[in-house]
């Protein structure tokens, strides 16, 4: 017993929409075999099984719209359905640029009598295979030129990660732009024919170009995983679980690897806590105490210190570094309270500064970025931060700084010396000639792991890299900073 086929049924199509003639014959020989089309995509018909019949189909091309920014019609008016029943001939459904005709009928006349009328019609659809050709010729092209300007990028990706990747990523672009102009030949040939009077081929044999189409597609599909593989790839061997890569200027995001999903973001959230302190305190010179009630919850959580003690007093300037540099904690406290009040005040005050930025997988419940449930962000988002914090030019000395000395208190007559805890552990041989780590923010919880948001300086280029939730401790080799050494290498190596 025959087994019963599935209904629908879904079937690969053998030829490009734009050969008209061959797709006409293979859905004839569909129907020989009891496969009725419903619909009919870039890659796939979809067929409803039915008893074998002797079926003609033919295209019709769609109408030019009247103008421009219109597009043409999805389905074809009541006039042009009426002319075609009364040749015998009903309407299927929209293949592309076409209307796509039946007719059971072997004594019905043909549905276009008139091949140069017919070729006429064709100007729509050709302007339309026309345009992919063109945008991939200009993608080709685009690289080329931009590589003999030394320019590692085009309109699809950069090449942050070059060698035989993206040798092979060209030679896709190059197959698929063939692909896509034989494509394109096809249906002027066709057109052409037409326009001379010649009968269009009813019979054609599908079946020879049905391996070279196949071919064609398989290239077009291998040359998408390969673009979004060469977006990943310059961070896929990296130890953080969630990272991203983006041109400090423009904001483009060049790799990311998890970036949107919400974590942990440790001391990162001092970012945020010492660019809202800048904005709304500019007397960098202003006398703060330092509260004492702020120490015991801190030393109990055992949250990183700047060194400062109970009840000194410093500037609003030495609390911005001592929360940058050294990541600390009490200093972080004093400015939520300076701002806000309280630090429940001043909470309210970084998510709703969050919102402003476009941070939308992101909840801050403290300053300092000790352990809560609800205190969240992405790597994504703390890029964005970032970004927007440097165009502060305060914010951006702060987070450039190696060294730092405090003023002098009694509790610390020669100042307190605060240290980057991320350039201090650079010895400036880490990257070749041309690139440059020029400042960072660390972070570490048992929760968010090892945490890094940097900004780097490569071949002429500002980056900024966010990673979050790297293995490791402050015990362990800082795998935060190894991945950040690690892209910026890679992005230096290929000038």
């Amino acid at each position: 017993m025959t087994k019963a086929r599935r209904n629908p049924l879904w079937q690969p199509i053998p030829c490009p929409l734009s050969d008209i003639e061959g797709l006409e014959s293979w859905l004839g020989d569909m129907a020989a075999q009891g496969l009725v089309p419903v619909t009919i995509g870039q890659n796939f018909a979809r067929f409803h099984c039915s008893q074998p019949k002797a079926v003609r189909y033919r295209l019709n091309a769609k109408p030019a719209p009247e103008t421009f920014l219109e597009s043409a019609p999805g389905t074809p008016d009541g006039e042009e359905r009426a002319l075609a029943q009364e040749c015998g001939w009903y309407y299927v459904t929209a293949v592309g640029d076409f209307f796509l005709y039946a007719c059971e009928d072997g004594d019905a006349p043909e549905l276009n009598t008139d091949p140069q009328v017919q070729a006429l019609s064709l100007r729509y659809a050709k302007r339309q295979v026309f345009a992919p050709a063109g945008l991939l010729a200009y993608w080709l092209v685009t690289f080329w030129v931009r590589y003999a300007m030394g320019v590692w990028h085009t309109p699809v990706i950069d090449f942050v990660e070059l060698g035989w990747l993206s040798f092979c990523y060209l030679g896709l672009l190059a197959a698929a732009l063939v692909s896509v102009v034989h494509n394109t030949v096809l249906l002027y040939r066709f057109s052409a024919r037409l326009k001379r009077g010649a009968e269009p081929e009813r019979h054609k044999n599908w079946r020879k170009g049905a391996g070279r189409y196949l071919v064609g597609r398989v290239l077009a599909a291998l040359l998408v995983l390969l673009v979004l593989f060469l977006r990943q790839n310059v961070l896929l061997d990296t130890a953080s679980r969630h990272a991203i890569l983006l041109n400090a200027q423009s904001g483009r995001v060049l790799a990311q690897k998890r970036a949107d999903e919400r974590t942990a973001p440790a001391s990162l959230t001092k970012m945020m806590t010492v660019l809202l302190a800048i904005e709304a305190e500019p007397d960098l010179d202003k006398q703060v105490t330092l509260p004492e009630d702020i120490f015991p919850a801190l030393q109990t959580e055992k949250a990183s210190m700047a060194g400062f003690v109970p009840d000194e007093t410093v500037t609003v300037r030495d609390l911005l570094y001592g929360a940058m540099l050294p990541s600390g904690a009490e200093c972080c406290e004093a400015l939520a309270q300076l701002v806000s009040g309280s630090e429940e005040n001043f909470a309210a005050l970084m998510n709703q500064k969050a919102a402003e930025l476009g941070m939308k997988n992101t909840n801050f419940t403290n300053a300092t970025g000790l352990t809560d449930t609800e205190h969240y962000s992405s790597a994504a988002d703390m890029a964005k931060l970032l970004q927007a914090a440097l165009h502060n030019t305060t914010f951006r000395t702060i987070f450039t700084t190696e060294h730092y000395t405090t003023t002098a208190t009694a509790q610390h007559p020669e100042g307190v010396s605060l240290t980057s805890t991320l350039l201090g552990k650079l010895d400036g041989t880490e990257l070749p000639e041309g690139a440059q780590i020029e400042g960072g923010k660390t972070g570490y919880t048992a929760a968010a792991g090892l945490c890094l948001a940097s900004l780097a300086t490569v071949n002429g280029k500002e980056y900024i890299l966010v990673t979050l939730a790297a293995p490791g401790d402050h015990g362990t080799e800082q795998y935060n900073i190894r991945d950040a050494v690690h892209v910026y290498r890679k992005l230096a190596d290929k000038k």
